[in-house]
């Protein structure tokens, strides 16, 4: 299916959880697909915010720069006590969302490019001035850093919120940290080209909306019927129009495909990784 979208002009596929983690089932389509972009769609709360954000590194690393994030915030009463803590409301959701958010970043931004020399005759791997600590104090975490895997392909992985994660996620989140939103269409009733594009006119035609939409997500696809048939219709009708960017091309990066600009490696001289770390009771 996944091999049938890309054929297809679709430019990325978003992963829920359908009994295998979305991380594992997008990190075994990588090098199976060439040019579609990855979006897993998971948790931003009940998780370890560095195990996550080294996980979304290495997804980078195996699709060679087309990974990224679909944020959620898990809402589910029964989920937190898998990891034995108690239910956040929907204020303390939010907040530490933005939080884990922030938190991936500074991870992820933690390994300048250049970091890893291989100097073979001074038995040189990393150059430790090329790497910076994550140091976050957040609300209900703390990390220290730096990352336990080299900076991937696109330094910082597109974050998106859609539309049915919105509430979950906060405002905050939505509109000042993540890279840009979903727009959901329900094409459970069929998928007619008129009425997609009819949709996306009108969202993205909204002062507030247009800035922020970097992907149009069918919701409710068909997969019984001829979905990959429905879906390169509707590209290509879609792209005719001027509505999606082109398909993507085998080794371009997902930032740039959804019009985003590079990230840059942004060194911190306080947080270099080759200077004396005290410990947070020293630092007090």
């Amino acid at each position: 299916m996944a091999r049938g979208l890309e054929d297809s002009g679709v430019g990325a596929l978003t992963l829920s959880d359908g009994g295998l983690h979305p991380i594992h089932v997008a990190a075994h389509l990588a090098p199976l697909t060439g040019s579609i972009g990855l979006l897993p769609r998971t948790d931003a709360v009940y998780v370890e915010p560095f195990h996550l954000a080294t996980q979304l590194m290495s997804l980078d690393h195996i699709s060679h720069g087309r990974a990224g994030w679909l944020l959620s915030a898990e809402t589910d009463p029964a989920v937190p006590a898998t990891v034995g803590r108690a239910v956040l409301d929907l204020d303390a959701t939010a907040r530490e969302a933005a939080d884990v958010l922030e938190a991936a970043r500074r991870i992820w931004d933690s390994w300048a490019p250049d970091a890893v020399v291989r100097d073979v005759e001074r038995g040189l791997y990393v150059d430790a001035s090329r790497l910076q600590y994550a140091d976050v104090e957040a609300e209900t975490f703390s990390v220290r850093g730096p990352a336990i895997t080299p900076r991937s392909p696109q330094g910082l992985l597109p974050v998106l919120v859609a539309d049915a994660d919105r509430a979950a996620a906060g405002e905050r989140v939505t509109t000042e940290l993540a890279d840009g939103r979903v727009l959901d269409l329900d094409v459970s009733g069929g998928a007619l080209t008129g009425a997609v594009s009819t949709l996306i006119r009108e969202a993205t035609t909204r002062t507030s909306d247009a800035a922020s939409v970097r992907l149009v997500r069918l919701v409710g696809l068909d997969l019984e019927t001829d979905p990959l048939g429905t879906v390169a219709e509707l590209a290509t009708s879609l792209r005719a129009e001027g509505l999606i960017a082109p398909a993507p091309a085998p080794g371009q990066d997902l930032r740039v495909q959804l019009g985003l600009e590079p990230a840059p490696f942004r060194p911190d001289p306080a947080r270099r990784g080759d200077r004396a770390r005290l410990t947070r009771e020293e630092s007090a």
